[in-house]
């Protein structure tokens, strides 16, 4: 198995949390399911700082992606996962310099999705979303943080 992983129990209901990898890789495909079990989660830090990921597939398992989970993979360029994440924590993807697309397919409506990664990023950012009847392609700007007030006080 190149992922490392627990298991967790909630009200008797077992399930998955990637926690990290083994090795190095370029890609990370997640599975939905480990041990007959349902991933559900991506851990705290799982793949922070790691080197060499340039692309993400997120399973529809995946209900929850905690905080600082892929921060600072600088070579991460895409991810690919669907609306299934309720939980989207708002520093998952800081310091991904090299993020340029993340691809949703939606299948529950949950829109809001693209709110919570965007709390996340502040680079340019392009979001093909697809939909049942289409697919839609949203360029996101970089965010300035470097402003100037030009009005008297």
């Amino acid at each position: 198995m190149l992922l490392k992983y627990e298991i967790k129990e909630q009200n008797d209901k077992k399930s998955i949390s990637i926690t990290g990898i083994n090795s190095p890789q370029t890609q990370i495909h997640i599975p939905a399911v480990i041990d007959s079990l349902p991933v559900t989660a991506v851990s705290a830090r799982a793949f922070a700082a790691s080197a060499g990921i340039k692309l993400v597939t997120i399973p529809d398992s995946v209900e929850e992606v905690h905080q600082f989970a892929f921060q600072a993979c600088e070579d991460l360029k895409k991810i690919e996962m669907s609306d299934s994440i309720s939980y989207f924590n708002d520093t998952a993807l800081r310091q991904c310099r090299a993020l340029e697309e993340i691809e949703i397919v939606f299948k529950k409506n949950n829109r809001s999705i693209i709110s919570d990664i965007l709390a996340s990023i502040d680079n340019e950012i392009l979001f093909k979303l697809i939909f049942e009847d289409g697919t839609a392609l949203v360029l996101f700007p970089d965010y300035d943080y470097v402003y100037s007030e030009n009005t008297m006080a």
